[in-house]
């Protein structure tokens, strides 16, 4: 869908002034002894133009052995001038390139719209500059322009391909601020169960009151697996905040 949007073509006034360039016998003539100069030059030109990117990149490769690149260039404005053009047209230019290397005949001149957008350094969020024409369309923007903002958006601080609600965060976070109460007992040497060696907080846990307790309200009996991982999260997702 987006790929037919790209290549819409807008039937203005240059549109048509550039198909009767085309059409005219004075090209026809220009055209045949271009492609006969590129086939003796050892890079020929395919009638219907280049059918994959991989003939294509291969035909760039053979221009640049051969030091062809800028004369191709040449052979493309020089044939703007003939038609008393200006040879630096880019929207000809542009529509020549389609014709002779992917064998458009009616190339689209025009894009459809223009956008641009700017990353800060912090990358929390990006300013997109969109630009709309007369023939600007609803369907060329709303889907496509979507699409390149969804690109920029993987790479901001902070992305979520999607914003779901955390449903056991209440939970979560009483078992995090017990555990945070607990570190900092077990430094202290206070200990729920003194027969306990182990110096981790993580062990002592277990066997705090308020974690029965949270165990009781929420459940289930396998909570005790999730902890390490509960912790874990919170520990990521607050660590701005000074909860001690």
């Amino acid at each position: 869908m987006a790929k037919r949007r790209l290549t819409r073509i807008i039937y203005d006034e240059e549109f048509y002034i550039f198909q009767a360039f085309l059409l005219s016998k004075k090209f026809r003539k220009i055209e045949e002894q271009i492609r006969q100069e590129l086939k003796e030059n050892g890079t020929p030109l395919p009638e219907k133009g280049f059918q994959s990117v991989k003939e294509y990149h291969n035909f760039i490769e053979k221009l640049h052995v051969n030091e062809k690149v800028l004369e191709l260039q040449e052979k493309i404005e020089n044939v703007l001038e003939e038609f008393g053009l200006n040879r630096k047209d880019e929207l000809y230019e542009l529509g020549l390139r389609w014709y002779f290397l992917f064998g458009f005949k009616k190339p689209p001149l025009r894009p459809p719209y223009g956008w641009s957008f700017d990353l800060p350094e912090d990358k929390r969020s990006a300013k997109i500059t969109l630009t709309i024409f007369p023939w600007t369309t609803k369907d060329d923007v709303v889907d496509d322009v979507w699409s390149h903002i969804k690109r920029v958006q993987k790479d901001l601080i902070g992305y979520k391909p999607r914003n779901r609600e955390w449903k056991t965060f209440e939970r979560d976070f009483k078992i995090y601020q017990l555990f945070l109460k607990v570190k900092s007992n077990v430094k202290r040497g206070i200990k729920i169960d003194p027969t306990q060696d182990s110096k981790s907080p993580y062990s002592h846990i277990f066997d705090h009151p308020e974690f029965k307790k949270i165990k009781r309200e929420y459940g289930p009996k396998s909570l005790d697996d999730s902890v390490g991982f509960i912790i874990s999260r919170c520990r990521k997702a607050l660590h701005k905040l000074n909860l001690s």
